[in-house]
């Protein structure tokens, strides 16, 4: 079990460390500006 965890990458271990609510509220947010922005070149 020790050996599978530093296996995997940093990365992987710094996303699950983080909450989910902040990843939600970060696409959400990027959603948005990217539908403003289209809407804006239109």
């Amino acid at each position: 079990m020790i050996l599978t965890t530093p296996r995997r990458p940093p990365q992987e271990e710094e996303e699950m460390t983080e909450p989910p609510r902040q990843n939600q509220g970060m696409e959400e947010n990027v959603d948005g500006k990217k539908e403003n922005r289209r809407k804006q070149d239109f």
